[in-house]
């Protein structure tokens, strides 16, 4: 965007395991009459060798692009709970990803501080 000149706002979340969710919370957050919608793009990859040993990473690349629309079809509702049972073992991205296929009515996914529930309901 700088080499472009583009002054339109973006943010950039880094929360761990927990990124796409924040990420979410965010967008939403943003959402309103003045700007019914929001394109989140979002992407994670295993760290580097070097920081490998310091920090949990995704196993395999992925990204996705999700536009959040005040007046779309369906409303993705979330609920997050503390927690001190174990992480799930695949990525938060895959589990909304089921969610958003049809797979599922309803996923969680639990991450190192908290547990995601994500639903969809008709608008």
């Amino acid at each position: 965007s700088i080499a472009r000149q583009d002054t339109a706002p973006a943010t950039a979340i880094a929360a761990g395991d927990e990124t796409l969710g924040m990420a979410l919370i965010e967008a939403a957050a943003r959402l309103s009459p003045e700007q019914p919608q929001i394109l989140l793009v979002y992407a994670d990859a295993p760290a580097p060798d070097l920081y490998a040993q310091d920090i949990a990473s995704a196993e395999t690349p992925h990204a996705l692009a999700l536009l959040l629309d005040l007046h779309g079809p369906c409303q993705l509702h979330v609920a997050t709970q503390r927690t001190s049972t174990a992480p799930s073992t695949d990525m938060m991205g895959l589990s909304l990803l089921r969610l958003l296929a049809g797979h599922s009515p309803c996923e969680t996914w639990t991450g190192e501080r908290s547990t995601w529930q994500w639903t969809l309901a008709d608008a």
